[in-house]
């Protein structure tokens, strides 16, 4: 987890359930494995935005960048 001026912050993973944890762990998977992304990249990275052929902005994939807030994350989620 990136923190401001380099502090440290513990995170865990609470149990959730088979399921849940399941999900998580081939999402980690695909990100490691097809996009190549390590330990730096966020777990739930923001949406990459591009114009798009008829010139309107579009979500292209996924980017490398982090959510500025936890609340489009929560939304997907739910």
């Amino acid at each position: 987890m990136q923190t401001k001026f380099s502090k440290t912050f513990s995170t865990f993973f609470f149990l959730v359930g088979e399921e849940i944890q399941e999900i998580v762990e081939e999402w980690v998977s695909y990100l490691r494995d097809v996009r190549l992304w390590d330990n730096d990249d966020p777990l739930f990275p923001s949406i990459l935005i591009e114009v798009g052929a008829f010139h309107q902005i579009e979500a292209a994939g996924l980017d490398r960048t982090h959510w500025s807030t936890a609340t489009p994350i929560r939304t997907i989620i739910s």
